[in-house]
């Protein structure tokens, strides 16, 4: 029997394998997500729903071949022999997509690990060489500048990566032998007979061990049998991940928000939606994968075709409809009211089975726009809008999102706001008092709680939250510290952080990326009262110039903390400790190459944003920012404490997202008032939140 060590190595060098044909061999036109008849092995796309059938179902008999066997092993050897007679008959990346799929979510396949993609195929993510200054990749529309953004090769692995950990066409088993022996038997008959019928299943089926049922799905899940199962049967090989239609919308919101404040960094206007009104016209940008093989350029003003414009605006107007009457079409033509997961499943693609919904209805508005945009390309090949690991290089990319966003923040719009009724007693003091918070008054963001160093000025050898406690509180607590040092404790505050372009050797190359000079969080927080409060400890980033309007914040970290009665408390924080960056965390891309497969850390965890890109770039002069930090009741969040795996805001806990509010609190409901300032003067007037002001500075 082989070892565990020695099939990692198996599963590593199989997944590298996988991932060389896009790297050397361009895939087919066919490769464009569109819908349709599915041809065979020689195109796959994730934005195709009968391709992401085909990967799915290959990671269920995954999931079958590795509960096989008493022993783990031979379960696992078995999965990886699957794996290998696939990759000579089916698409090298539809083959890959059900490995990691397996190996991300099946309890026995976190066992064998893989390496990162961008450390088994660096080509994949490889930014081109820089070109007269800057990355010459874009041309026309209003951003070509920010192709040194967009071509990050650990933002591009992040939104690949994201889409294997929230698969909308369902995930595997997690436990092959406690779903054979938790599942009816009934069930599975049914299931066997709708895919292969006519082979009397009941009798083989009735009294069947884990190995021989484990036999019989094997043979059977097939991409064109799967696809035509009934819901109920459908779920009971396949389920979604904990609140994934919410999270589809949440994290590209947030991919957005840091998008737009990168623009504000270069003095451009947020991005513009590619809206309904604009699709019959010439799309200004052009985008073109210089030096990635497998895809081709898109020439500057290429125009989406009639057909794809009348399909496109047919979905619109089912959703449109939908979020004008408050509810989406049932199953069984019944009213179903829209809320922040179902939506975000009618939008994307999610299969129709794992949907409450109108089977025939709202047939994935999302994938099919990244597949016609992606067919604009030249001939032969597609354009990168058609893979998750290349879709975020097109500036379309930003503005189609921005559009699908716009659908879940008209709907948003209609909610009630928040009455934040549920706060703790927990306190945080802001700045001036009797202004009335008024949004462009610099001195209402100026809480003497919230401090900022450098992370490298903290004093060697001292325990910095004993070091906050010291200075920041005892009889400094009502002392406003500005920055600079602190008495003779070796320690300075900043109101500035900084950012810089650096240089790191990248496959072969030198590539430019953007990063930050690292940074900590002092918070002073006080409970007064005679009971101990659990918080939720909440921070978020604007622009100044985009501060009033809620899509603009940036999520930055969110932590529990226990603050006892009667007491004031100083928090220390580094943001390295983010939990919205994947942990641990890569300083540098080039890091992340010499990664491995890491018998320690699941590929769950890869899931996450890169921590160089934490903060917006900035401007050499210093771009105004407005810091949030907001407490909420942790006994009404249920948030538990974090552990060092993945990006808890981005990609929740394993199989569940670990937050009962709605993704983005505060800021995922209209804030109501007489002025334009009226979310600034909401946040400010609650005790439980206070903000200040810093300028982020971009260094040469």
């Amino acid at each position: 029997m082989a070892t565990l060590a020695e099939l990692r190595e198996r599963s590593g060098s199989l997944y590298t394998g996988l991932l060389e044909p896009q790297t050397r061999r361009p895939p087919s036109r066919r490769a464009l997500g569109l819908a349709g008849a599915r041809p065979g092995a020689e195109s796959f796309s994730w934005f195709n729903r009968d391709d992401a059938l085909a990967a799915v179902a290959m990671s269920f008999r995954l999931a079958a071949f590795a509960g096989s066997r008493a022993r783990v092993n031979d379960g696992l050897a078995l999965a990886l022999d699957h794996v290998e007679a696939e990759a000579r008959v089916a698409h090298p990346e539809e083959v890959r997509q059900a490995f990691a799929l397996f190996v991300t979510h099946n309890r026995d396949g976190r066992r064998l690990g893989k390496p990162r993609t961008v450390t088994a195929a660096p080509a994949l993510f490889r930014p081109p060489p820089a070109r007269r200054g800057r990355l010459a990749i874009s041309s026309g529309g209003e951003s070509p500048g920010l192709d040194y953004w967009r071509e990050d090769a650990l933002a591009n692995e992040h939104h690949q990566h994201w889409h294997e950990v929230y698969p909308y066409a369902g995930l595997p088993p997690n436990d092959f032998r406690a779903w054979a022996t938790d599942t009816p038997r009934p069930a599975m008959v049914a299931i066997l007979e709708a895919i292969a019928p006519g082979q009397d299943w009941q009798s083989q089926v009735s009294g069947a061990s884990v190995s021989q049922l484990a036999s019989f799905f094997a043979q059977v899940v097939q991409a064109q049998g799967i696809g035509g199962l009934a819901p109920d049967l459908y779920r009971v090989l396949f389920r979604l991940n904990d609140r994934q239609g919410e999270l589809f919308f949440y994290m590209h919101e947030q991919m957005l928000a840091r998008y737009d404040a990168e623009l504000v960094s270069n003095e451009l206007a947020r991005v513009e939606p590619f809206s309904s009104a604009l699709w019959p016209e010439p799309i200004p940008e052009g985008q073109n994968p210089i030096g990635l093989q497998g895809f081709d350029a898109r020439d500057e003003n290429q125009t989406l075709s009639p057909d794809a414009v009348q399909a496109l605006r047919a979905m619109l107007l089912e959703l449109t409809t939908a979020v004008s009457a408050q509810s989406l079409r049932g199953d069984s033509g019944n009213a179903v009211a829209i809320d922040s997961v179902n939506l975000g499943e009618a939008v994307e693609a999610t299969v129709p089975q794992l949907r409450d919904l109108d089977q025939s209805a709202y047939g994935g508005l999302h994938n099919q726009g990244h597949g016609f945009i992606a067919q604009l390309a030249n001939p032969p090949r597609p354009g990168v809008m058609t893979s998750t690991a290349t879709a975020i290089r097109d500036p379309v990319f930003w503005r189609w999102h921005k559009f699908i966003d716009d659908i879940n923040f008209g709907w948003q719009e209609t909610q009630a706001a928040y009455d934040f009724a549920d706060a703790p007693a927990v306190t945080i003091r802001n700045g001036a008092e009797g202004d009335g918070g008024a949004g462009g008054d610099a001195t209402a963001w100026a809480s003497p709680d919230i401090l900022l160093c450098r992370t490298s000025d903290l004093p060697a050898g001292q325990d910095p939250t004993a070091l906050g406690a010291a200075l920041f509180g005892g009889d400094q607590w009502d002392t406003a510290f500005p920055a600079g040092p602190v008495g003779d404790s070796g320690l300075q505050l900043v109101d500035e952080l900084t950012t810089t372009m650096a240089t790191v050797p990248f496959d072969g190359q030198p590539v430019n990326y953007l990063t930050h000079e690292p940074f900590s969080y002092f918070v002073r927080l006080e409970n007064p009262t005679a009971a101990a409060a659990s918080i939720t400890v909440r921070i978020f980033l604007a622009p100044v110039s985009e501060a009033t309007e809620r899509r603009a914040w940036i999520e930055m970290d969110k932590f529990l903390l226990d603050v006892p009665a009667t007491t004031k408390l100083v928090v220390y924080r580094p943001d390295t400790e983010s939990s919205v960056v994947k942990r641990p965390v890569d300083l540098d891309p080039a890091r992340a190459l010499a990664g491995g497969v890491d018998p320690d850390e699941g590929s769950y965890c890869d899931c996450g944003w890169p921590y160089p890109l934490l903060l917006p770039r900035g401007t050499p002069a210093g771009l105004p920012f407005r810091l949030l930090v907001m407490a909420t009741d942790a006994t009404v969040d249920l948030v538990p404490e974090a552990d060092h795996c993945g990006s808890m805001s981005f990609c929740g806990a394993v199989d569940h997202y670990p937050d009962t509010r709605d993704m983005g609190y505060p800021f995922a409901r209209p804030f109501t008032g007489p002025t334009p300032t009226a979310l600034t003067d909401a946040i400010l007037a609650i005790p439980h939140a206070a903000g200040r002001t810093l300028t982020i500075r971009h260094t040469p």
